[in-house]
């Protein structure tokens, strides 16, 4: 059975492999199976990182990238010959202007796997789906067996009769989730997913909705009240995507209501709105390094701006890791220029000889973050002690 690790886990977690160490170092220091940590580098949209190979990708590599994605090839071939993470492929094919290639193996959303199970539940066979919606049939047929569906013949009935897809629709306005529907009516959760999205029901997600009129009414007098989201989590109790349910719901009803407000009741130097502007305006800085030079909280910190990509779209967490902008210097500079002894995790000495004489510190290059911390029109501030 698989283990289930805290956000703070995995926040720490996410932070180590931000500072260059191997799954393996990870592995041995918190005890959690390199698998699972190879499956959160690629959420996380980090590279892998081997021994000295710190995650960052040289010039030449990103140039034969591009060369492959010219030739046609898709990201997942590319990723496979390259040993470069798909999620930094697709990063270079992006601001490249290239096209991904489509193969039998694309990925394709949920909607349209949703969409194709519907028509599966209508009679339409593999060839008729796949003409509507252009996916192959092989993955039609994949998905097709997962759902239990049989392919169909003309005029032949869908699994599901329209007295089950009632009751399970029944259910879902009493407040069940996907999967005690799934287990108590044998329907697969793809097609209870299509059937509540068409029936513009909110999403399943976690345990069943559980939370009063009372409390509802709670959430919104505090949202009319001004409070933020993290204010009105600690106030009631209840869950920072239902309190965005709640706020879109009472939109669409014609109930007006002001701009949900994020951040957390606090404490602190920085507020939420000066913390991710420094961010946006220091791209490459670090992300720790970020922290410590504010002394400021890192859970905190990663939860806001998690907040604010979930709102915007713009992720201040990876600008700050973006590494475009770093310079590649030698040795003996960025010794100079940093005044550290140690240098980046990665690019320690190895095993062979060493540089003497003139080539002394100046035999690899290391790359050099920007030093200087960009205020734009914010300004240090003191501890709030």
């Amino acid at each position: 059975m698989a283990a289930n690790y805290s956000r703070e886990t995995k926040n720490l977690v996410r932070s180590m492999m931000a500072d260059g160490k191997t799954d393996t170092e990870i592995s041995d220091i918190l005890a959690i199976s390199t698998n699972t940590l190879r499956k959160w580098r690629r959420n996380f949209g980090l590279a892998k990182t081997n021994g000295g190979n710190t995650g960052l990708y040289s010039e030449d590599d990103r140039n034969n990238a591009i060369r492959m994605m010219k030739d046609g090839m898709n990201n997942a071939e590319i990723s496979a010959s390259l040993e470069i993470s798909a999620t930094t492929i697709a990063n270079w094919r992006r601001k490249a202007g290239i096209a991904n290639s489509l193969s039998s193996n694309q990925n394709y959303s949920q909607e349209i796997k949703s969409e194709a199970i519907e028509l599966m539940e209508v009679a339409k066979t593999n060839v008729e789906i796949s003409s509507l919606l252009d996916v192959s049939t092989t993955t039609l047929a994949r998905w097709r067996k997962a759902a239990g569906i049989a392919n169909s013949e003309k005029g032949n009935n869908g699994k599901y009769s329209l007295e089950l897809k009632e009751e399970a629709i029944k259910q879902m306005r009493e407040g069940l989730i996907n999967a005690e529907i799934s287990k108590t009516l044998n329907i697969h959760r793809d097609t209870l997913s299509y059937w509540r999205k068409k029936e513009g029901l909110p999403a399943s997600k976690g345990k069943r909705n559980i939370h009063t009129i009372g409390k509802t009414n709670d959430v919104i007098d505090l949202i009319r009240g001004g409070f933020t989201i993290g204010e009105i989590i600690k106030k009631t109790g209840v869950a920072s995507q239902k309190i965005k349910t709640i706020h879109a719901e009472e939109i669409r009803a014609g109930n007006p209501l002001p701009e949900l407000k994020l951040g957390f009741a606090r404490r602190a130097k920085y507020s939420d709105e000066e913390l991710i502007n420094l961010a946006l305006l220091n791209q490459g800085y670090g992300f720790n390094r970020f922290i410590e030079f504010l002394a400021v909280s890192n859970h905190f910190v990663f939860d806001l701006f998690s907040e604010f990509k979930e709102f915007t779209g713009e992720d201040p967490y990876q600008i700050l890791q973006d590494v475009s902008n770093h310079a590649m210097v030698k040795e003996s500079q960025y010794r100079e220029i940093t005044g550290k002894k140690q240098l980046p995790t990665g690019f320690g000495r190895g095993t062979g000889p060493r540089a003497s004489g003139e080539n002394k510190g100046n035999h690899k290059f290391i790359p050099l973050p920007p030093q200087e911390f960009n205020w734009g029109q914010h300004s240090r501030k003191k501890d709030n002690n």
